[in-house]
């Protein structure tokens, strides 16, 4: 199990599932046992990432390689040495760390994602449709 967007992963037992919830946990509480070595302490509230259903084959996506444009997520993919292309990407599935887990179906084989600078790219992939108005008198 890993807790908070910490790269901390801790191995816990499964008791039983919570009679009651504080009515600030928007969600399901459970019971685990951890061993002491995880520093956590009885009755401690922990936001746990726990996985669910079946394992995907999947990229996990960085927040800074994601921009937003037109209410929909978007990254940019290499597709030569100076050549990018803009690529959406669902937002269905969020990573611990921020940023999203997109399914291999979702992208071309080996895609190389842009990390850093991606704001950039959109900034100037529009900037060429700017038309500045030009002064006839």
């Amino acid at each position: 199990v890993q807790f908070g967007a910490s790269a901390s992963h801790h191995q816990v037992d499964f008791v039983s599932a919570a009679t009651q919830t504080d009515p600030k946990i928007q969600g399901l509480s459970f019971y685990y046992a951890a061993d002491a070595a995880s520093n956590l302490l009885p009755g401690m509230n922990v936001l746990a990432f726990l996985p669910s259903g079946a394992p995907i084959d999947g990229i996990e996506i960085p927040a800074s390689a994601v921009v937003w444009w037109t209410g929909r997520a978007w990254v940019y993919l290499r597709t030569g040495a100076d050549t990018f292309t803009r690529h959406e990407i669902p937002t269905d599935m969020p990573a611990p760390g921020g940023g999203f887990i997109v399914s291999v179906k979702s992208l071309p084989p080996t895609p190389e994602i842009v990390t850093q600078g991606a704001q950039i790219l959109l900034s100037e992939e529009f900037r060429a449709q700017i038309q500045v108005g030009e002064d006839n008198k």
